[in-house]
């Protein structure tokens, strides 16, 4: 048996990848094996390549071991072998699968690294040139964490001793504005839905009046679409394959992605609106409606696709002066619902999330006026009525947010409060009776 190159490639300024398979004395071939070398010119890179190789078949020769020295795997083979198999086994979607994939690449020469060859020095490299090209914190924080994740496999394996991530601090993620819409925005974007056609304005509806993922969306079939009952399901998504084209999966991001979600008038009427368009269309072509069509596809059965529908809000979006992309929407609407009093965990539920506390963290910002609004329930539970002033009643909505804020954490009413009023202490808050009306004189 002896191994035979055959691939080289340049995976980075001094990173070659070389692979190779073994020839067996029948003919037959084995399964290919990759190493990772390091050179300045091909020339170099094929000099060692060809030592790799011989110090493999000596290897096997001399029965050390069933596999060339180089058949450790590069950080990038060992995520995408994983990541692979994920979604072969249906635990995420192709699409979160290639973002782990993506996570990796980003890190730059120590991704084609072989596993055994990396060290803490290489990672701390890896973060240094990722925020020296202006990556920010944020995002080389996840690239790390997700580098982290993948030594670990490879510690379990036995394929490395020790991970040297272990030995390296991350940047610290730093807050991030939510992204959505103003009321003002929200409303005009509302307003240009009459004057739209095609399947736009209705994906436009669907995200700010539901909060659905764009995949989502797209992924809509008029058998999903309830409107006796008012409700809509969420089963499918839409999403683009490594060619940029459509695919439809018949499961949704997670499992808690799979809900029936009520319908909002508007958008009811929107729905009614663009089936009535696809049944006119139907017949003018003469094929027969079917309720397995898209709802924002054409009457072909094909639905529209990820880049397309990405292309064509973008477009309106920078026209009409919004700048922004359509998962703002969803931003926009769940900041909204939970700016009015609706409860976390029905947020959640209609974004189709796990966990309440992501919502939480997500979503919720600090809005001036829902803060001043808070002092008053703060007051009425904490019981103070000092001065001459009564406690001002709570509204439902606030005591409703309270308590899950405080079953999400794990904590009492009481303990919530000494924490706000110390907080509020800490930055100089006016006096929490400045918000409480006063009593009628005796």
């Amino acid at each position: 048996m002896h191994y035979r190159i055959d691939a080289l490639g340049q995976r980075g300024p001094e990173t070659w990848r070389v692979g190779m398979h073994p020839v067996f004395d029948d003919g037959s071939k084995g399964e290919r094996i990759f190493c990772t070398v390091k050179a300045r010119t091909r020339r170099e890179a094929q000099r060692l390549a060809e030592e790799a190789r011989a110090e493999a078949e000596e290897a096997q020769r001399s029965g050390e071991c069933d596999a060339p020295s180089g058949g450790v795997p590069t950080l990038l083979e060992w995520q995408e072998r994983w990541a692979e198999r994920l979604a072969a086994t249906g635990a995420v979607t192709e699409k979160t699968a290639a973002g782990y994939v993506d996570n990796i690449k980003g890190l730059g020469e120590v991704a084609h690294m072989r596993l055994d060859e990396i060290g803490d020095d290489d990672l701390v490299k890896a973060l240094a040139g990722m925020l020296g090209t202006g990556i920010s914190p944020n995002t080389a924080n996840t690239r790390f964490k997700t580098a982290k994740k993948a030594l670990d496999r490879a510690r379990e394996a036995g394929i490395i001793r020790e991970n040297p991530a272990e030995e390296v601090k991350p940047p610290k993620k730093v807050p991030t504005k939510p992204r959505s819409l103003s009321n003002t925005e929200r409303e005009r974007m509302l307003a240009l839905v009459p004057k739209m056609v095609g399947p736009l304005p209705v994906a436009i509806c669907l995200g700010l009046m539901a909060g659905l993922r764009g995949e989502e969306a797209l992924g809509l079939q008029w058998r999903d679409f309830n409107e006796g009952d008012g409700l809509l399901t969420i089963r499918r998504v839409v999403t683009a394959d490594r060619n940029g084209m459509a695919k439809v999966e018949e499961r949704t991001k997670s499992a808690s992605s799979l809900r029936t979600l009520p319908v909002a008038k508007e958008l009811a009427a929107k729905l009614v609106e663009r089936r009535t368009q696809h049944r006119s269309l139907c017949v003018q072509i003469g094929i027969p409606f079917s309720d397995s069509l898209f709802i924002l596809g054409d009457v072909d059965g094909r639905p529209l696709g990820p880049n397309e529908f990405r292309r064509s809000f973008k477009a309106f979006s920078d026209e009409l002066g919004f700048g922004c992309t359509y998962h703002w929407l969803r931003h926009t609407f769940a900041t909204g619902m939970i700016a009015r009093g609706v409860d976390v965990r029905t947020v959640s539920y209609w974004l189709g999330h796990s966990d309440p506390g992501f919502t939480l963290s997500t979503y919720c910002s600090t809005d001036p006026v829902a803060l001043a609004e808070s002092v008053a329930a703060v007051d009425a539970m904490a019981g103070r009525s000092e001065c001459g002033l009564r406690p001002a009643t709570p509204r439902d909505d606030a005591g409703s947010a309270l308590r899950d804020i405080c079953e999400i954490y794990g904590v009492s009413p009481e303990e919530l409060v000494r924490e706000i009023l110390v907080a509020l202490d800490e930055i100089g808050s006016p006096s929490l009776n400045t918000y409480a009306e006063p009593t009628a004189s005796p």
